[in-house]
């Protein structure tokens, strides 16, 4: 009977303890290749786009929806600051009439149907730079997953972004100028 008692009690102690969960993984979505490439690091075209040292680095899917995040985020403000400029020249030079106002030319609309080249770097603190460059049209032309996007003017059609995915702060959000 001591036995029994024994064995009951170990019994219920054991199942009184919540078990280990198993963990799920769950597959990252595949990106979408036709609207982004994933350049690798390489120091004689991409050293003057960061600073110091750097590795190259990969970039997940769930990295890339951050980011696609974070431009979501900065083109509202970017938005926001450009109608606030364009609004306070019409106020200056007292164009109340809306025919004759400046319009809001350089504003960013739908930036995740963008195009986008992504660098990832690890800078020398270890944390995860991404450069980005967006552009809202390529046109005929197949070489933008091949090689870098240079753009003079072009106004909002074209913007670039430095991302620390470390911190989440960003670096840098620069959108072409209008000729």
């Amino acid at each position: 009977m001591k036995y029994t008692l024994t064995l009951l009690s170990l019994f219920l102690i054991a199942c009184s303890h919540p078990s280990p969960k198993a963990t799920v993984i769950i597959p990252e979505k595949p990106v979408d290749t036709s609207r982004y490439v994933v350049f690798k690091f390489d120091t004689a075209r991409d050293n003057h786009l960061f600073r110091k040292v750097n590795k190259p680095a990969d970039l997940s899917s769930s990295e890339i929806d951050k980011i696609e995040v974070i431009i979501a985020e900065e083109v509202v403000e970017y938005n926001k600051h450009e109608k606030a400029f364009v609004d306070s020249i019409n106020k200056k030079s007292h164009r109340n009439d809306p025919a004759n106002a400046i319009p809001y030319d350089n504003l960013i609309s739908h930036p995740e149907k963008y195009y986008k080249q992504f660098l990832a770097i690890t800078n020398g603190k270890g944390e995860k730079e991404v450069w980005v460059s967006c552009f809202c049209d390529v046109g005929d032309k197949s070489y933008w997953k091949k090689d870098w996007v240079r753009v003079e003017d072009g106004g909002s059609c074209y913007f670039k972004i430095k991302i620390n995915l470390t911190t989440n702060r960003v670096a840098g959000f620069y959108v072409n100028g209008v000729a």
